[in-house]
This record gives structure tokens, C-alpha cells and sequence, in this order.
């Protein structure tokens, strides 16, 4: 992939790139090798050209839009570990969240207490 030889081609070369984009899902790797354009030149645009940015914003949410219907169809279809997922994301606030618990004793600085719960027992050395 090259970059833009003149300034000219660049309307032509986003809106190739743009088109891929949709295609894609708007991941932009499958996009810049889709459309030959290369990803220096799609994050150069996107710095300096703001409607060019914005499209390419939309079109990634567009793909969030789509994967989302698709785990609200699985969610439907009783698919537990979809229905597990969502309600990890949004359901944080009702307890759906993997978390872990520490417990400690003493001062954050020192005299700090660890207690290691272990299945089975350790082996003996002799």
C-alpha cells in the first residue's frame, strides 16, 4: 500500500476507503487492505479532516448497532452465555460483575495480612 500520490485523489481515496469501512464493519485494517489505502494516511485524516472522522465514527457505531441486534437475537433464543454477558456490561449495579474481594488488616503502609486458602494440601518435602 502507498501513500496518496497527489492531493487530488484524496476525496476519491477516503471515499474508497469509507466504502470499505462499511463493508467491513468498520474495522479499519480490513478497510485500508480492502481499499489500498494505508492506515497511516485513514489516522492522518482522521486528525486533520473532521467530517472524515465523523464518518468513520458513525460507521464504527453502525458495527456496535449491528453486533448488539445480534446479541439481542441470541439473548432471545435463550443463549445463556449471551444473556450472562449483556448482564455483566449493564447490570453492573444489580451485582452482575465478576469482582474480586480483599480483605486486609493492619495499615495499607505495613502490617498487612494475607490469608492463602489452598484446595489440597502442599507437598511435603523431605
Amino acid at each position: 500500500m502507498s501513500r496518496v500520490k497527489s492531493v487530488k485523489d484524496i476525496p476519491y481515496e477516503k471515499a474508497r476507503f469509507l466504502k470499505a469501512l462499511e463493508g467491513a464493519h468498520g474495522m479499519i485494517y480490513t478497510a485500508c487492505s480492502a481499499s489500498k489505502v494505508p492506515r497511516s494516511n485513514v489516522y492522518d485524516w482522521i486528525k486533520i479532516d473532521n467530517d472524515f472522522a465523523e464518518a468513520v465514527k458513525e460507521t464504527r457505531e453502525g458495527a456496535i448497532d449491528f453486533t448488539e441486534s445480534k446479541l439481542f437475537d441470541n439473548i432471545k433464543k435463550g443463549n445463556i452465555i449471551a444473556q450472562m454477558f449483556l448482564l455483566k456490561c449493564i447490570g453492573k449495579h444489580r451485582g452482575w460483575i465478576d469482582k474480586t474481594e480483599v480483605e486486609h488488616s493492619g495499615s495499607a503502609v505495613e502490617n498487612i495480612t494475607v490469608n492463602v486458602v489452598a484446595n489440597k494440601p502442599l507437598a511435603k518435602k523431605d
